[in-house]
């Protein structure tokens, strides 16, 4: 056989072997394993090759060619579904593993995203910060926690700053900061977390939001 013969054998080899996966006859609808509607086939011509699907439910080598656009636009649909979905479950598996760390120490919920922003935002500006639930059961004495939560919920889920001389400085780092996170954080002083509830119109400055 001359090299040209040889590179057709070895060519109609490969197009047999990959007509034989029955991943390509599933994707374009010619087996009953898949809901995807058939793809419109052609007329053959009276003098072309047979090219009616194999007895086993695969593809024959002329299939393959004729059927190769679509089926190319039909693997890479796969892939690009397939590559998202592993992408959300490495999302969840991260924030899965989060969650069971955060219960292995000490029993606490992790701060959400927002929070916990806020707090590196502020740790790299050399600002000492904690989620508010964190510093609630590092720092407070259990038998206050009830009426700590009562008093400034919104500070207990928020950010706690546990260095009060740092409290201007926070105010104007996260100003001009932008972090935009999906709801307002709530940051303030330990003093204005354990301080009684303020008067409902009261505004004493220990405390701000860093708005959405």
């Amino acid at each position: 056989a001359t090299a040209a013969e040889r590179a057709h054998q070895a060519e109609r080899r490969t197009a047999d072997a990959l007509a034989a996966e029955e991943r390509a006859a599933e994707l374009l609808g010619l087996t009953g394993t898949t809901a995807r509607p058939p793809v419109p086939r052609p007329r053959p011509d009276t003098d072309s090759p047979a090219d009616t699907a194999a007895p086993d439910g695969t593809l024959t080598a002329e299939e393959l060619d004729r059927f190769a656009d679509e089926l190319r636009g039909l693997l890479d649909d796969a892939v690009t579904s397939a590559e998202r979905q592993l992408f959300e479950l490495r999302t969840a598996a991260a924030d899965d593993a989060r969650i069971l760390g955060a219960l292995g120490d000490g029993g606490l919920l992790p701060p959400g995203p927002d929070v916990l922003a806020t707090v590196e935002f502020l740790g790299e500006h050399g600002i000492p910060a904690l989620p508010g639930w964190r510093y609630l059961a590092q720092a407070v004495d259990p038998t206050d926690h009830a009426r700590v939560l009562a008093a400034r919920p919104e500070l207990v889920d928020g950010v706690v700053i546990t260095d009060p001389g740092s409290h201007a400085r926070a105010r104007e780092a996260l100003g001009d900061a932008a972090l935009l996170p999906r709801s307002a954080v709530a940051v303030g002083t330990a003093a204005a977390l354990l301080a009684p509830a303020p008067a409902a119109d009261a505004d004493t400055g220990d405390v701000f939001l860093v708005p959405p």
